[in-house]
């Protein structure tokens, strides 16, 4: 957990309640596993990659990925690709994290700032079984912005969606 008032400036931060296997992380994977402890940002992050990954992720503090990609990711199991150019277009989120069986609970919960520029890239996504998938009530600002929610899991925005490319997806029944 990132505290408010806390500050980080980094080329690149992946913070995860998860596994990563020895191959994997040899060899630039960001495939999480077994993913069972809460991450959360009150502070601000400042890096060209961020990645928060969790049984449930929150952030009410500012990320900023000027030119670059910020991924938040709720489930049990979590892969984060990357095309050639290095930046994070794919999110695979399956499963939720087995502590999480509450359908009130909210897998993904933004209450602060997303700032990925006008080159950049948002991923959130959050895997079955939250009441509510993903909550945003404060601004997401990116190139492309990307929210999936898995089986049947709700979305909820209510703040400020600036993008060129919005995609909304939800999977399952």
């Amino acid at each position: 957990f990132f505290a408010d008032g806390a500050t980080v400036n980094a080329n690149a931060i992946h913070a995860a309640g998860g596994r990563i296997s020895d191959a994997d992380f040899a060899s630039g994977v960001d495939h999480y596993t077994g993913v069972y402890g809460d991450v959360g940002n009150a502070g601000e992050i400042a890096a060209s990659a961020v990645s928060l990954v969790g049984a449930q992720v929150t952030n009410s503090g500012r990320i900023i990925a000027e030119a670059g990609w910020i991924v938040l990711a709720a489930g049990n199991d979590v892969l984060i690709g990357r095309d050639d150019g290095g930046k994070g277009y794919l999110l695979r989120v399956e499963g939720a994290a087995s502590s999480v069986f509450d359908q009130n609970a909210t897998g993904v919960s933004n209450t602060g700032e997303l700032a990925a520029g006008a080159d950049g890239t948002v991923r959130v996504g959050a895997g079955d079984l939250y009441g509510t998938a993903i909550f945003s009530n404060q601004a997401i600002r990116a190139r492309e912005i990307a929210l999936a929610a898995g089986n049947g899991g709700d979305v909820a925005l209510a703040g400020a969606v600036e993008a060129e490319k919005l995609d909304v997806s939800f999977e399952g029944a």
